[in-house]
Order: C-alpha cells, then sequence, then structure tokens
C-alpha cells in the first residue's frame, strides 16, 4: 500500500500543495543557484529534443519559400518574454507577431524555437547581439509555431549544496525515482504559478472573481512577508495605511506596477478599476488562472489526504465560467468557503470578456518519462546531484523535484 507523507512546508500549504506521494526522505540542497544548474531543452510535437549541442535541427522544417522564420534561441537567465521584446525592438515588429510555444524559467539555461513572419535574411543581420541570448540557427520555413504546440521539455538538473553522505544521496534518490516510477507524481500547478516571495497572485484572482477590485489592489500593494527587503515592507505598510503618495515615492524604481499603482490612488482615490487597468491583459488573466490552479492543487491534496493516490484520480475538472457537468464536491466545498459561486465566473465574464475561465479535465498525475540520476559529484564540503528527466507539456519540473528534496524552506532551496 502506498506511504504518502503529509508534512509539506507552510509556504506550499498556502498554495494547496500538501502531500508527497514519496515516503522517502529528500536529500535538501538548492536548486538553480546558477542558471548552468538548471538546463531546458525544448521538445517539438514530432519529439525533436532542441538539444544544447544538437546541430542543423531545423534542416527538416527549412523551405526557402516559407512564410514563416524559424529561429532557435538559447537563452541564459533571462525571462521568455524579456527576451521576445527584445527581439521585437531588434526587428522594428510587434511583439505579439514573435510566437513560441512555451514560456521558460528564467534562472536557467533554455533552448527553444521562436517563429517570425520576417524574412530570413533580414533577421540575422539584426539581432547578432541581444544580451544573454545566443541565436543558434535561423530558416524560412512553413512551420508555424503556436503555443502549446510542443510535446515537452528534457530538464538537467543540478540539485546543489546536499549535505549528505554520497552514498546515502544516491540511496535516496534512486528509491525516489522507483516510487515516482509506480504511482506517479501528483501534477499539482508550480510555485512560480503562485509566486514563490509573494504567494498571493491566487488570493488576488479570488478576490477579482467576486468582483472585490479594492481588496484585489491592496493585496497585491500591501501584503507583505518577511523575506522581502526592509524597503519594500516599508512601502507596502505605507500604502495598507493609505499613504499612497508617500508610497509610491518608497517602492523602488523594480516595481513598476506598485508604483503606478499608488499614484492613481492618490490622484483618484477609490478608483481601483483604474488602478486595476495600469496591469497588462495577459497578468489579469494569469490572477484568474492562479485561483483556478490553487482550487485544483487543494482538490488534489485533500483527495490525496483520504487515500487515493494519483495514478486513481482519473482528472480533476477545473473550474471556470462555463459549470461542467461533473465537479468534484471537494472542489465545491472550496468555492463554498471562499464565497465564490458559478455566477461570480460569469459576472467577471461580462465585466472582462478578454478574461476567459474555461474549464477543463486536467490530469492528476503525470510520470516523468526517462528519469534518471546522472552523476553525485563532491562540491567543498557538500555534494551536488544531477537529475535528467523528460516532461511533457503543462507539468512542472519543480513538483518532481520537491519529492526529490523535500525542502523545508523554498527560498532557501531555490523554488
Amino acid at each position: 500500500m502506498i506511504k504518502m507523507r503529509f508534512d509539506a512546508p507552510e509556504e506550499e500549504r498556502r498554495i494547496g500543495i500538501e502531500v508527497y506521494v514519496s515516503d522517502s526522505d529528500g536529500i535538501g540542497g538548492r536548486i538553480k543557484a546558477s542558471p548552468k544548474d538548471f538546463v531546458i531543452e525544448e521538445i517539438l510535437e514530432d519529439g525533436t529534443i532542441l538539444a544544447r549541442d544538437g546541430k542543423n535541427l531545423l534542416s527538416k522544417f527549412k523551405d526557402e519559400n516559407g512564410k514563416y522564420t524559424l529561429i532557435l534561441v538559447e537563452k541564459i537567465n533571462i525571462d521568455t518574454l524579456i527576451m521576445i521584446m527584445k527581439i521585437a525592438d531588434k526587428l522594428s515588429i510587434p511583439r505579439n507577431m514573435i510566437r513560441y510555444a512555451g514560456l521558460k524559467d528564467k534562472r536557467a539555461i533554455a533552448v527553444q524555437l521562436l517563429c517570425v513572419p520576417v524574412p530570413a535574411h533580414k533577421i540575422s543581420e539584426r539581432i547578432d547581439r541581444i544580451s544573454k541570448v545566443k541565436i543558434k540557427e535561423i530558416v524560412p520555413s512553413n512551420y508555424e509555431i503556436k503555443t502549446g504546440k510542443l510535446y515537452g521539455n528534457r530538464f538537467t538538473v543540478t540539485i546543489s549544496n546536499v549535505s549528505l553522505e554520497e552514498q546515502l544521496i544516491k540511496d535516496r534518490i534512486k528509491s525516489i525515482i522507483e516510487e515516482i516510477n509506480v504511482y506517479g507524481c501528483p501534477n499539482f500547478f508550480g510555485h512560480q504559478r503562485f509566486g514563490t516571495v509573494r504567494p498571493i497572485t491566487h488570493t488576488i484572482g479570488k478576490y477579482l472573481i467576486k468582483g472585490d477590485l479594492e481588496r484585489a489592489i491592496k493585496t497585491y500593494l500591501a501584503k507583505y512577508f518577511p523575506c522581502e527587503q526592509e524597503r519594500v515592507i516599508f512601502a507596502r505598510k505605507l500604502a495598507a495605511e493609505g499613504k499612497f503618495k508617500d508610497a509610491s515615492k518608497a517602492f523602488p524604481r523594480k516595481l513598476v506596477y506598485e508604483r503606478f499603482i499608488c499614484k492613481i490612488l492618490d490622484r483618484h482615490p477609490g478608483d481601483y478599476r483604474r488602478a486595476f487597468k495600469v496591469f497588462p491583459k495577459s497578468l489579469q488573466k494569469l490572477f484568474v488562472h492562479a485561483y483556478q490552479a490553487y482550487v485544483f492543487n487543494r482538490t488534489l491534496s485533500e483527495m490525496m489526504k483520504k487515500g487515493m493516490h494519483p495514478r486513481e484520480i482519473e482528472g480533476i475538472t477545473l473550474i471556470g465560467d462555463d459549470k461542467p457537468s461533473q465537479i468534484s464536491e471537494i472542489s465545491m466545498k472550496i468555492l463554498e468557503e471562499d464565497g465564490i459561486s458559478f455566477e461570480d465566473f460569469r459576472r467577471l465574464k461580462s465585466l472582462f470578456p478578454y478574461i476567459r475561465v474555461r474549464c477543463r479535465v486536467r490530469k492528476a498525475c503525470f510520470i516523468p518519462e526517462k528519469f534518471r540520476l546522472v552523476e553525485v559529484k563532491k562540491a567543498d564540503d557538500t555534494f551536488s546531484a544531477k537529475v535528467s528527466f523528460i516532461l511533457r507539456k503543462d507539468m512542472y519540473a519543480t513538483v518532481l523535484l520537491r519529492e526529490i528534496m523535500k525542502p523545508s524552506n523554498l527560498l532557501e532551496a531555490g523554488f
């Protein structure tokens, strides 16, 4: 019979993740100590792995008369959307003209494919020098990239600063790999969906669904966590007191949204709808989708706490504005606790037509492919462990890595 653990740290419980499917002790350590410790290689729908050391990977897609240009990039420690913004600026085209299959982690080395409607001969000379981005291949093609049009990603992850003996590290990882291969890994939405430093994205989404823009904005501005810088905490306290003019000056320049929102509320007191429009539409959607993810995570956790392991659960319906024929009683109870009804989702749709929250069934379990321990190496007074695995799209590497590490502090562990 499967033995599960229910000792997830408080930071994970806030986002609905409460259970480990593997009973073995973790190895601790840290991920992403350096971008080279987290390597992501995109896998196309036909199974082509865009390997870092690959050559002529796009030759089979080449068509001199193609209406698109495919760009194979390797980004290092840069957000996917920031990279796209830089490329768009170089090409003098709108950012939304650059297509990509999926977002990749910022603090990583990631190889992925982009698609632009610009002739290939006009590209190479204009984007040869972009900070933190290496252009690997450029070919004309009729192959079009769209969001979600990929098989998945291959991950090679180094877990550093592991304070255990070498053989114990190997034994624990191999034991966890065996457990995951037998029972599957719970398909939780990962930590980055909610924010690691400030896991509040889903809370803002909850208030947005309820039509309470004031609480949504005040949560974004004023909710602080001990791990934030003292200057930021001070600014958030000013915002909580309604001293928006002072708060706008106190927030660091990099917190652009906070500064703009405070300026608007100082000039237009109580106009939270105007303040909310500071957020780009993509971020507004993310808030609502994060709440949807939170309900899924809590539902899956509750099912597992009742003794069901992920492979026994066919799938869980993600709640949305089109009420499904079947929905888990657990999900309904969570909505009831939060004071949310399906009418709230429909009202949100009428207020913000571009925010669609569709119901769909998400798998409760995934089995990583080619999951293996690559090596364990001595590093000063500690060890590092390198693991490799393939995940299909819509699955989170951090959800698998938490099973291996079982971290007590997510921030210190690099999540």
